[in-house]
């Protein structure tokens, strides 16, 4: 009577060896893993870039873009903090050339966050950065009514560029 019971126990034992290796030790697989889409841009966002599109046609519109993508370093005194201010930069719409430059970069002023002097500071900093690298950023509000119609605004835009340049 005894060994069966230590082949009873062994099963157990082995069993729940087999059943925690599988639980815990064993490398998850990737086609277990299930995956959500997320909005890239929210509606407002998508109303501002239909008319950024309309205002410059012909030319690429591109949504929430890095700074380290638009501008990159000629020169700096400390090259990782510069490195690590475009990591942390982004703008909220680029229009670029046919060149693939960047010729105008939008923010919303309405999407800033948290403390009122940082964010000066970092608006401060990040117009400082594309202006040393000859790129305009204007500001826009996040909604598109109280905005010239989009003909109207790149003519504007064009106008005070030539009177910059003059």
């Amino acid at each position: 009577m005894q060994p069966i019971w230590i082949w009873v126990v062994s099963g157990i034992v082995l069993v729940l060896l087999v059943l925690l290796y599988l639980k815990f030790i064993r490398a998850p697989s990737p086609r277990d893993d299930r995956y959500t889409s997320e909005a890239l841009v929210t509606p407002a966002q998508a109303d501002l870039l239909y008319y950024l599109q309309t205002a410059f046609p012909g030319q690429a519109v591109l949504a929430n873009v890095p700074l380290n993508k638009i501008v990159s370093i000629r020169r700096a005194a400390n090259r990782r903090r510069a490195h690590e201010a475009l990591d942390t930069m982004r703008v909220n719409f680029a229009v670029c050339d046919n060149g693939g430059k960047a010729s105008y970069v939008f923010d919303v002023e309405a999407y800033r966050k948290g403390d009122a002097s940082v964010a000066q500071r970092d608006a401060m900093e990040k117009n400082r950065i594309l202006k040393s690298a000859g790129v305009r950023l204007i500001y826009i509000k996040d909604t598109t009514r109280s905005m010239p119609p989009p003909d109207e605004f790149r003519l504007k835009l064009s106008l005070a560029a030539l009177s910059r340049s003059e």
